[in-house]
């Protein structure tokens, strides 16, 4: 059994988790508002699926969304600048503080219950 396919008791994933995705939905739209159903703006790149975020401080700001997304999940550090949240309804929400594709903080949204949330990859750069 992987270590993400069990959860539901006390001290395995998702099994002190409070809150799911929706629960969090409004705060995190609050502070991030949505473009239908997408985070951020298209990505320059071709084919891309991931968004982009713009901010005078892209970690910082990839840090709140996480926090927000993330609330009342049980928390796990995967490696070193990775952190992942399990939800109550399973979703996982994982932060990078440095993405393999181009170095930016990125936050991926692994989303179990139906969502009017179209983006699922969302990357963090500096304002132009």
């Amino acid at each position: 059994m992987s270590k993400f396919s069990h959860g539901g008791f006390p001290g395995t994933p998702g099994g002190n988790s409070s809150h799911t995705f929706s629960d969090n939905l409004p705060d995190l739209v609050k502070a991030f508002p949505l473009d239908h159903g997408h985070f951020g703006k298209p990505s320059d790149k071709t084919n891309s699926i991931a968004r982009i975020i713009e901010s005078s401080d892209p970690i910082t700001t990839a840090e709140r969304f996480f926090s927000l997304a993330a609330e009342g999940g049980t928390m796990r550090t995967d490696k070193p600048n990775i952190k992942v949240a399990e939800l109550k309804d399973g979703s996982f929400i994982t932060f990078r503080i440095v993405s393999s594709s181009d170095g930016t903080p990125a936050v991926d949204l692994n989303l179990t219950a139906p969502t009017y949330v179209r983006t699922r990859k969302i990357h963090f750069t500096k304002e132009k």
